[in-house]
Parts: structure tokens; sequence; C-alpha cells
């Protein structure tokens, strides 16, 4: 996973599709901010920490672990190194990768979130001074915003007068 905030946006997105109340997403710094930013705006109910240990045995078909004979290919699945897993970001606990747990809104069956994406990508950044923050749907939606000051929406942007990536909107 090379870009980590584009990866929660698509599984947020994805779960709020199909109706899930709550998605799992790799823990990382800049991750726990937006989804700080998330829970004060109110489009999360809620988030948890959660470590989940990857297995590096396959399975036979009535669950009985193996583990990978001499010269047989390891799973694609198994766990990450130390080092691997601090090149992609995420947090190194004891042999498990650390993931959060959101709990989506949902208002008469329908999600609050109906649309995220990512507007500034590591390939080509956005920067914007105070006076030329977008606005997304009027007042319905939100802007997420890298400044000096943090992860901040675009209303708190503006109230700061400061600007800064456009890291991707929600609305």
């Amino acid at each position: 996973m090379k870009d980590s905030i584009s990866d929660l946006f698509t599984r947020i997105r994805n779960a709020c599709l199909v109706r899930h109340n709550s998605v799992d997403v790799p823990y990382t710094k800049i991750n726990i901010q937006i989804i700080k930013l998330l829970l004060r705006q109110g489009f999360i109910d809620n988030f948890q920490n959660n470590t989940k240990a990857r297995s590096h045995q396959k399975s036979f078909k009535d669950g009985r672990a193996r583990t990978p004979q001499r010269g047989q290919a390891h799973s694609p699945k198994r766990a990450l190194t130390p080092q691997k897993q601090h090149k992609q970001g995420t947090a190194y606990l004891g042999g498990g990768c650390s993931w959060i747990t959101l709990s989506l809104k949902y208002k008469k069956d329908h999600p609050l979130i109906t649309q995220i994406g990512r507007l500034s990508r590591p390939g080509c950044r956005v920067y914007v001074h105070c006076e030329q923050i977008p606005q997304i749907c009027g007042q319905l939606g939100i802007i997420l915003m890298s400044t000096s000051r943090g992860i901040v929406s675009d209303r708190e942007a503006r109230q700061f007068g400061i600007g800064g990536e456009l890291l991707g909107f929600i609305s």
C-alpha cells in the first residue's frame, strides 16, 4: 500500500456502498487524524483500535493448520516483517498488524457518507491559500486539509486563516 489515505477512503466508500455497520482500516498516524476529524464532524459513530495477528500457516480443508514445507511458496497473505510494515506505514505490534475499526453512521438506512474522494495524490499534490479553499456541496460536505495545525476541515482552516494541502472531500 503506497497511499494510506486513498486506501482509507476506498475502504469507507466500499463499506458504505454495501451497507456495512463497521469497517477495518490499517493503523497509521494520518489515518487516526482523519478518523478523529470524521468523528468531530459527525460522519462516523466511533472507532476502536484492534490488533489482529496474521498467520504464516496454510490450512487443510478440514481446518487443520500446516506450515509450508521447504521449497513451497508462502501464502501471499503472510504477515509482514517489521521492516516492511514500517515502510508501508502500519504499526508493528508483536507479529500482528494494528487495525482501526470504524462504526459508520446511517440515517434511515442511508449512509451519511455519500461521496468520499482524494484530491491531492502522491504524484500530484494540490496546495491552496486560505482564500482559495473550495467548497464541496455548499455547506453539506467538508474538505480535509493538511495544514501546519494538523489535519483540519476547510471551515477550520478558514477560521484559522491558513492554507495547506487538499487531501480529500467528504459529503
